[in-house]
């Protein structure tokens, strides 16, 4: 386990196309300190940035084969997938670990958190803050779903495929009664066909 303090041993979080400038910020700010960078690949990127040649630049690669080499602030600029390597570097810091942590590094934070025991600090330094854009969604009345779109309109097959006018009204269906003649019914109506006898004279 390393033995630097909880509160030397931090991360600074910053965008990917920030992290040079945010180097040479601390590289400043820890000007009178003895400096030792360590990348996961090729170094030779960040040594051209480096005018001081007191500042020690390697990979971890580089770093194994100076296993006594210590200086006393150690900065990541960026983390290494095996946590173990990570641990590898930290036993060259005596008093100050930074981490320049990207958003694509953060799935390698975890094991080393859980190797070292704990959780590190974060610290945003003023200025190289992650811009993270917040959009509310508003949706206008004529950009709202259309109905329609989740819900097609029903199709009609041939008969029912012509103009509503064309079509009749419902016809109720007539119902037919026995024409067969009942009796002698009211005037206007159907009276039986009986013999009428004819009324004989009074003399």
């Amino acid at each position: 386990m390393s033995s630097i303090k909880r509160h030397n041993h931090r991360i600074h979080p910053c965008a990917p196309e920030r992290k040079q400038e945010l180097l040479k910020h601390l590289l400043i700010s820890y000007e009178t300190s003895s400096i030792l960078i360590v990348v996961s690949g090729d170094p030779k990127e960040i040594q051209e940035l480096i005018d001081d040649k007191s500042i020690i630049v390697t990979n971890d690669a580089g770093l194994a084969d100076f296993p006594d080499l210590t200086r006393d602030l150690l900065i990541s600029y960026d983390l290494p997938e095996a946590s173990v390597e990570y641990m590898q570097r930290i036993s060259h810091a005596q008093t100050h670990a930074l981490i320049l942590l990207d958003p694509q590094d953060q799935i390698h934070l975890y094991p080393i958190e859980t190797a070292l025991g704990r959780t590190l600090m974060q610290e945003v330094i003023s200025g190289f803050e992650i811009a993270v854009e917040k959009t509310k969604e508003k949706f206008k009345r004529d950009e709202r779903p259309n109905r329609n779109d989740k819900h097609p309109p029903r199709r009609y097959n041939d008969s029912d495929s012509r103009d509503r006018r064309d079509k009749k009204p419902y016809e109720k269906k007539k119902s037919y009664k026995s024409s067969k003649p009942t009796g002698t019914k009211k005037a206007g109506k159907r009276v039986s066909l009986q013999a009428i006898k004819p009324k004989e004279s009074s003399e």
